[in-house]
């Protein structure tokens, strides 16, 4: 397998560099083309950061380009348009003339691509026609959908799919049909359009409890005992309101313990563990304040880097990136161990809890969890907004509060 390329300094045949009449460094990007069975070439100028985004712009070209051309729309299957779909999907906004373009989100991407994949695909046929599915089909593949599970005994190994994994299946059935209309397969209404996204008897609600500090430092204390100098790791989180994939690869020159500020400009996703220069929705940076609580996990997690010569926050004992699956394996045997439930995003919620029982702002409490619009804000905190600040306070500070808000299950996830 050829390894990724990055960019490199480009130089004219004199052995200068290459720079533009704004005086901006030139960089040359090299993707393989198994296509056309050779290097593409590029020369951009500017940043080294705007190099690696436009080297992961034509890598997505050059990928889209190995998907076959399509028949006339009377004849496409199923699985032809799944193909289709899936890198049509990979853009916002598409490029025109292999320039410009706004990416999705990689993690989003691929969670749609896992269900065409493994659950929309196989339940209509991969060789049925796209304009030959109906409304009343769609419904009963929903409600019929099977899933593997190897630890069932003898075959087939297979059981209902869940009312979550239905909610998923459906959802993105619905994206696949509609995509379908906006490319001319399908003239007229999706068949999928009055497909329902809520599955099971009550349909999926999201609950939500008010974290309790005292339950996240007996998780933080339990992945100490078996991981040490890792419980820092969930305190981190909580005071901190950062996901995974942008702690993992957080540097150190990018944390000011001083002016208590935090800039967050690079993503790891968990599902390809590759360091992106973007963040989740495609955002460039994000500064983010760190609290009072956060020092101490962080001043730790500095000092646990530095004897091992680190420059990334986290880091495994010899210095490496820690790796998700290892940080998910130590975090849900603590999870059994200690009692306490909370998940890696589940973490988030207590720090922005924290500035809400503060008083902080609504812009500020949406700086911190970087979402984008305080709209977004409201809707997954207003259990938190909805209730005194003294009394969130000193719910926060309770072994355990034991209050839980129902929310609408139609109610779109953070």
């Amino acid at each position: 397998m050829r390894p990724p390329s990055v960019p490199q300094p480009d130089f004219r045949r004199d052995g200068t560099r290459k720079t533009n009449k704004n005086g901006e460094d030139g960089w040359s990007l090299r993707v393989w083309d198994a296509k056309a069975g050779r290097q593409r070439e590029k020369t951009v100028y500017g940043t080294q950061r705007y190099a690696a985004a436009q080297l992961a712009e034509l890598r997505t070209q050059v990928e889209g380009a190995l998907s076959p051309a399509l028949p006339r729309a009377q004849y496409v299957t199923v699985g032809q348009w799944g193909l289709e779909f899936i890198n049509r999907y990979k853009w916002l906004v598409a490029p025109v003339k292999g320039a410009g373009g706004l990416p999705r989100p990689e993690t989003t991407w691929r969670n749609v691509k896992a269900n065409v994949n493994a659950y929309v695909v196989p339940m209509l046929g991969e060789d049925r026609r796209v304009v030959s599915v109906t409304p009343g089909e769609l419904t009963r593949a929903i409600a019929g959908l099977k899933v593997t599970d190897h630890a069932l005994p003898g075959k087939p190994k297979s059981k209902p799919a869940d009312p979550d994994t239905q909610d998923k299946a459906a959802s993105v059935t619905r994206l696949l049909f509609a995509d379908a209309v906006n490319a001319g397969l399908i003239l007229g209404r999706s068949p999928a359009a009055d497909l329902r996204t809520v599955w099971g008897a009550r349909g999926r609600v999201a609950r939500v409890v008010i974290p309790s500090l005292v339950q996240v430092e007996v998780l933080a204390a339990e992945l100490d005992e078996q991981w040490p100098a890792r419980g820092d790791i969930a305190r981190a989180i909580a005071y901190t309101a950062l996901r995974w994939e942008n702690l993992s690869c957080l540097r150190w020159e990018d944390v000011d313990l001083e002016r208590r500020s935090i800039l967050v400009w690079r993503s790891r996703p968990s599902s390809t563990g590759r360091v992106v220069e973007r963040l989740k929705g495609g955002g460039d940076d994000a500064y983010i304040t760190i609290i009072d609580e956060a020092v101490g996990p962080l001043e730790r997690l500095r000092a646990f880097a530095d004897e091992r010569g680190a420059d990334t926050v986290l880091c495994g004992e010899r210095g490496g990136m820690l790796s998700y699956s290892l940080w998910r394996k130590h975090l849900n045997r603590a999870r059994e161990a200690s009692g306490v439930p909370y998940t890696g995003h589940g973490l988030r919620h207590v720090a922005i809890s924290l500035l809400i029982a503060g008083g902080a702002p609504i812009e500020l409490v949406r700086q911190q969890a970087m979402h984008s619009s305080t709209r977004t804000t409201e809707r997954v905190y207003r259990h938190a907004l909805q209730v005194d600040r003294r009394e969130l306070a000193k719910m926060l500070r309770m072994p355990t509060t034991g209050i839980e808000v129902e929310e609408s299950a139609e109610e779109p996830k953070e």
